[in-house]
């Protein structure tokens, strides 16, 4: 509850996935974290056990799919990254 994954396969072969809140940040997943304690437990009232392994499996999915492009619910850095290698791009298009 609370979070929506969205996958998608470009017609290039090119996927993505967006984790929405489950990982806000990249560095959940490299390090296998999940957001504080106060934001699963206060804020949002999350099941943190859930949480975590989703967590580790997106770790593991992206070890297992080093091609597939996981995005972060919150994180700029890695945004601003992928948009400047032109792997995303800011915004949204009217045409498909």
């Amino acid at each position: 509850p609370g979070s929506q994954w969205l996958f998608v396969q470009l017609e290039s072969g090119r996927e993505y996935l967006f984790v929405g809140d489950t990982a806000s940040l990249k560095a959940n997943i490299d390090t296998r974290r999940i957001r504080a304690r106060y934001v699963t437990d206060v804020l949002g009232a999350d099941d943190r056990k859930a949480i975590f392994s989703q967590t580790v499996a997106l770790a593991a999915l992206g070890t297992r799919e080093p091609n597939l492009i996981i995005v972060p619910g919150h994180d700029p850095d890695v945004t601003e990254a992928l948009i400047n290698s032109g792997t995303l791009t800011a915004g949204f298009s009217e045409t498909p």
